[in-house]
């Protein structure tokens, strides 16, 4: 009973392997992509260090570089000295404060109101 038993297993799995397709491939990579692969491992260690240099935790600034690909991460580490810090923010920034002396010093609801406190 058990020499049956063993027989169908193997009958089995050579069914299962014939109908399996077992490919594998190997290949050369060329130069090129060697160094390209190597420069890119390279500026991912480069920018996430600056990162950190920058206040930004370890883990969490590998995580960042990590999600980036290799074109993004080779052209953010060649540009990140030179990327503005917080060009938006300073702008908005500039923005508020220049509504709010508008609104409270120059335009002619403000200058009403400074009038009706001369009068009191």
């Amino acid at each position: 009973m058990n020499h049956a038993i063993v027989r169908f297993v193997s009958r089995l799995l050579i069914a299962c392997l014939a109908c399996l397709p077992l490919q594998s491939q190997a290949g050369l990579i060329g130069t090129n992509q060697a160094v390209s692969d190597l420069q890119a491992q390279s500026a991912r260690t480069s920018l996430a260090a600056k990162l950190e240099g920058y206040g930004i935790a370890g883990e969490q600034a590998r995580a960042r570089v990590a999600a980036l690909t290799d074109t993004e991460a080779l052209s953010l580490a060649a540009q990140v000295d030179e990327a503005p810090a917080a060009g938006s923010a300073v702008i908005g920034i500039l923005f508020v404060l220049g509504f709010l002396v508008w609104r409270f010093i120059i335009s002619d609801q403000a200058q009403v109101e400074s009038g009706k406190k001369k009068q009191q």
